[in-house]
C-alpha cells in the first residue's frame, strides 16, 4: 500500500498548545475491505488504479509480508515487469483519488497583492504576518499546502491568479520554491529562506513583504 509521511519540523515538534480530542462517537471508522471470492487463486489481481483487496490472517488465503512485490497469486517476485506494473498502479491509484487526497488551507487570498506559499512551522508564522500586514493596509494573503504531494497544482494555480508577486517562505535553502516556479512559471516568485536553525518570525516575513512592496 501507499505510505503516508508527516513532514514534522522542530519547531511543531517542541510546540505546546490545548488539542481538542473529539469523542469516539464522532469518528468514522471504515472497515477494510476482504476478497469477495475467497476460493480465488488470483487475490491480488486489480485493475490499473485500483489497490490491491489483501485477505486478513486465518483466511486460509495466502498473504505476502515483507518488502519484496508479490504476484496475482500472492507469492513473492521479483520480477520486473510485475514490480514496475505494481508500481504504476499504485502511481495511478493516487492520481485517480488525488482531488480527495490534496488539501490546502488559505486565508485572505481572493484579494491579495502578494500571496505567501509556506508549510509546515512557517504557514503559522506566515498566518501572524498576514494578519498584522492587512492591519498595515497592506494586501498579503496566505497559501498554506497540507498536503505535499500530490502537489496541489491547481489549487495554487487559482490562488495565485492576479497577485503581483508570490513570496514562499522555507526553513531551507529552497526547495519548495521549485515546485511553485514550475507550476507558476514565469510568475513574479521570491523566497524568504533559511537554514540556520532558527525559525523565521512573523515580524522577518513582515519586512520582506514590505520590501517587496516598494520594490
Amino acid at each position: 500500500m501507499t505510505p503516508v509521511i508527516l513532514l514534522l519540523d522542530e519547531v511543531i515538534a517542541h510546540a505546546h498548545e490545548p488539542l481538542a480530542v473529539p469523542e469516539p462517537t464522532e469518528y468514522e471508522v471504515v472497515n477494510r475491505k476482504y476478497p469477495e471470492k475467497l476460493d480465488s487463486l488470483e487475490i491480488y489481481k486489480r485493475e490499473m488504479g485500483e489497490p490491491p483487496i489483501r485477505p486478513d490472517f486465518f483466511m486460509g488465503l495466502p498473504i505476502h509480508i515483507d518488502s519484496l512485490e508479490h504476484s496475482d497469486y500472492g507469492t513473492p517476485t521479483t520480477h520486473p515487469e510485475v514490480v514496475e506494473l505494481h508500481q504504476r498502479r499504485r502511481l495511478a491509484k493516487v492520481e485517480k483519488y488525488k482531488d480527495e487526497i490534496i488539501k490546502v488551507k488559505t486565508y485572505e487570498e481572493e484579494d491579495a497583492e502578494i500571496l505567501i506559499f509556506a508549510y509546515g512551522s512557517m504557514a503559522r508564522a506566515s498566518l501572524d504576518a498576514v494578519r498584522e500586514l492587512r492591519k498595515m493596509g497592506i494586501k498579503a494573503g496566505l497559501f498554506q499546502p497540507l498536503t505535499l504531494w500530490p502537489f496541489p497544482e491547481k489549487a495554487l494555480e487559482k490562488a495565485a491568479q492576479g497577485k503581483k508577486k508570490i513570496l514562499v517562505v522555507e526553513m531551507n535553502w529552497g526547495q519548495m520554491i521549485y515546485e511553485v516556479e514550475r507550476v507558476l512559471k514565469d510568475r513574479n516568485i521570491e523566497g524568504l529562506l533559511r537554514m540556520n536553525g532558527y525559525a523565521i518570525t512573523p515580524v522577518e516575513i513582515i519586512n520582506r513583504v514590505k520590501e517587496l512592496t516598494h520594490a
